[in-house]
């Protein structure tokens, strides 16, 4: 028996998929119903004892289950990652689990923990370490996920198809993504090949200019590129973002823009993949190749979409 908690979630899903294709018998621990083709066990990973009902008779635990919000407040993210992880440590600890594999973030990278939902990823990875003395575990911790399903993924492309237009930074910088499909592939792998104990950054194949993401939206789209010079922008996106955060304060409700997600969009990011593809044997498709089928994915959906249908973004 293998349990994937969160297994209905936006991960969770595929992985689960891939298990149920190998034959593998799967039960997902999720919240509430849903309509998919495994064992479900319902229940709350903020509730020990539920853990401990959907980790019963499993000999592996993909542990994926995660407020992943960088705009939920801190104690809710610590609630749900932290003590939600530490109940699924115990509860693979007192059965008996083979391995476990936990779903961090890069964000739990040196360096990382800039905002409260990094933090409490490093905070579940301590809880773990702190935790499973005598468990074999392994963490993986993906970069920014994409794929045709991504509502910011979505909201950018339908922004082409209505304007033909796609802003194109500068200067440029390069950002290290990773595909849904690579990262599935990657705890595959970590149940099978992992060491024990060790944390993996799993991406794809590497870092690759922000440029190389509008040039491929732009052909899919049949949209033309327009400079946007970050120095004279910035400015502008700060204030926006503290009119946003301004508003969300007195009005309620989170906001569209903050000034974490400015500081996310500019800063440079890349990652170190090799311990992963050394001791893994992953080996990720390049992001020219998964990016450009994620936008046709999301063409071909928006495409089929009803006219007039309600298309707000929540990515």
């Amino acid at each position: 028996m293998v349990l994937v908690t969160g297994g209905t979630g936006y991960l969770g899903r595929m992985l689960v998929a891939r298990l149920l294709a190998r034959g593998e018998r799967v039960r997902v621990f999720c919240r509430r119903p849903a309509d998919i083709p495994a064992e479900l066990r319902l229940g709350d990973i903020e509730r020990p004892e539920d853990v401990r009902a959907a980790v019963r008779g499993a000999r592996l635990v993909y542990h994926l289950a995660a407020l992943v919000d960088h705009t939920a407040p801190e104690e809710m993210l610590r609630r749900i990652n932290v003590t939600g992880t530490a109940n699924v440590v115990r509860a693979a600890r007192g059965e008996g689990v083979r391995r476990l594999v936990h779903c961090s973030t890069v964000s739990a990278e040196p360096g990382g923990g800039s905002t409260a939902y990094g933090r409490s990823k490093i905070a579940a990875e301590t809880v773990l370490r702190r935790e499973g003395a005598g468990l074999d575990w392994v963490i993986l911790r993906p970069g920014p996920v994409y794929d045709g399903e991504r509502p910011n993924l979505r909201a950018a492309v339908r922004f082409a198809r209505r304007f033909r237009l796609v802003p194109r930074p500068l200067p440029d910088t390069r950002v290290h993504l990773a595909s849904r499909g690579n990262v599935t592939r990657a705890f595959l792998l970590a149940a099978e090949r992992g060491l024990p104990g060790k944390a993996y950054a799993v991406c794809d194949r590497e870092a690759v200019p922000r440029a190389l993401l509008v040039r491929i939206l732009c052909e899919r789209a049949g949209a033309a590129s327009v400079p946007l010079p970050l120095p004279l922008v910035q400015p502008l996106l700060w204030v926006a973002a503290l009119g946003f955060e301004a508003a969300a304060a007195a009005f309620g409700g989170r906001p569209r823009l903050s000034r974490r997600m400015v500081r996310m969009f500019l800063r440079r990011r890349c990652y170190d993949i090799r311990p992963a593809r050394e001791d893994l044997g992953y080996d990720p498709l390049p992001t020219a190749e998964e990016f450009s089928r994620a936008v046709a994915s999301c063409l071909a959906s928006i495409a089929q979409e009803p006219p007039g249908e309600n298309h707000t973004s929540y990515g």
